[in-house]
């Protein structure tokens, strides 16, 4: 991190990483996995992503209601995993 490229791809990060994982380590309270186990630790971890983004859509849900400004439209597909668009 010598250079100023490579400080400003790295203060990219508490904008777009840690947030998430601060909201799932204290509000969810995730903190360890329970399970042992690649595939297992995979699907425990999908679980707790699906958890964090259903509270962020609710929170835009709810922020879209309050404001009135625009309108969001949310799509899910059930193919593994849900996919999230805003349109």
């Amino acid at each position: 991190m010598n250079t100023p490229e490579a400080k400003k791809i790295y203060s990219l990060r508490k904008i777009t990483v840690e947030p998430s994982f601060g909201n799932i380590k204290q509000n969810l309270g995730f903190r360890e996995f329970l399970l042992r186990g690649l595939e297992k630790v995979k699907i425990e971890m999908n679980l707790v992503s699906i958890a964090h983004n259903l509270q962020k859509i609710y929170g835009m849900k709810r922020d879209n209601e309050r404001n009135n400004t625009k309108n969001i439209q949310y799509c899910f597909s059930l193919r593994g995993f849900f996919k999230f668009s805003i349109y």
